[in-house]
């Protein structure tokens, strides 16, 4: 991390810290962070605090980390319409656009450094693009403010995703905390982050937030080019049970364990451009050799059939977009493990 991302970094810690400090209790208030970055226009991060009975516990809920998944965004906003400030044990600090640049650009990654996956760069690096950069900014924040993390997300404007959750499985204590309250947020399915940063696990925020002693749970639902009213409100749910269940708030009841814990055990990509004719639905569980997609060559004007890889696995994301380019995710694979 370069000394000028750690020095305006540490100016938006102290600057939260001090509005929280002066804001009356039950009462919200607007700022805006700004990371600048050599080369290109100033990133602002419009943020909203909310503070109850206490500046402490503090809750950081985000949204669009990834561009172009737009649901969280919405759900962000109506959480700060509808709280009952005077139930709220604690602060929350609401981020409904973590990436401007990439969600300006109607993608996934920043335009600036050729869309890098914003969810990959906080583990060890050398790196110093400005999404690295900006990565470590972020963190900077967010390990300091947040004693509860929350991140929303969607399937991106490509394609749809089962509503799962997701916690660290590090070996933390924190994993466990977290692990426990996502059982009883009402998700069809809960993914374990087990791949201690490597792979396609390698610099997520809740891993990372994980080695800092600070539980954090994902949710994923919804997807394509506009936000829906279904998976803005299934965030909304998950999110006020994880407040009941963290005990930010009072008013709520104990929901029953459900979601079945899950690996992502593969990503499957396209080889080729194409029209896709048709595709399974997400849950469907799938045998090595079944057909999941279905996808017309444009080269060729051929049918192409786009098969399972592995045995006793289901589709937990898959392309659902007319146009399928060469390098985009087809579709996911899990597969069924032990919870924690």
């Amino acid at each position: 991390m370069t000394a000028a991302a750690k020095e305006q970094a540490e100016v938006f810690v102290q600057e939260i810290d001090k509005s929280f400090e002066e804001m009356p209790c039950f009462s919200q208030k607007k700022l805006r962070l700004t990371f600048e970055y050599n080369g290109v226009a100033p990133t602002r991060i419009p943020i909203i605090l909310l503070k109850g009975k206490s500046a402490r516990p503090r809750m950081w809920i985000q949204a669009v980390v990834h561009g172009d998944e737009y649901d969280g965004a919405i759900s962000c906003l109506r959480l700060a319409e509808r709280l009952d400030l005077h139930d709220l044990n604690g602060a929350l600090i609401l981020v409904p656009v973590m990436n401007p640049s990439a969600f300006f650009a109607y993608q996934h990654g920043s335009p600036y450094d050729d869309n890098v996956n914003l969810n990959r760069v906080f583990g060890e690096n050398d790196n110093h693009s400005y999404s690295w950069e900006y990565g470590r900014f972020l963190f900077t924040i967010i390990a300091a403010e947040a004693d509860f993390h929350i991140d929303l997300h969607g399937a991106s404007k490509l394609n749809t995703i089962a509503r799962y959750t997701g916690t660290a499985n590090m070996g933390n204590a924190c994993d466990k905390t977290a692990y426990d309250i996502a059982r009883r947020t009402g998700c069809d399915y809960i993914l374990l982050d087990n791949n201690t940063q490597s792979g396609n696990n390698r610099g997520r925020l809740n891993t990372a937030l994980s080695m800092r002693g600070i539980p954090g749970i994902v949710f994923e639902n919804g997807g394509g080019l506009s936000w829906t009213e279904e998976a803005a409100e299934n965030h909304i749910a998950s999110v006020m049970q994880v407040l009941f269940e963290a005990g930010y708030i009072s008013q709520g009841e104990h929901w029953p364990e459900s979601g079945e814990t899950f690996d992502a055990d593969d990503y499957i990509y396209f080889e080729r451009d194409g029209l896709l004719i048709d595709y399974v639905p997400i849950g469907t569980w799938v045998k090595k050799g079944d057909v999941v997609l279905r996808m017309m060559n444009v080269e060729t004007m051929e049918i192409e059939e786009i098969l399972a890889t592995k045995n006793d696995c289901f589709i937990f994301c898959i392309h659902n977009a007319a146009v399928c380019k060469k390098g985009n995710i087809a579709y996911c694979l899990a597969r069924k493990t032990e919870g924690l």
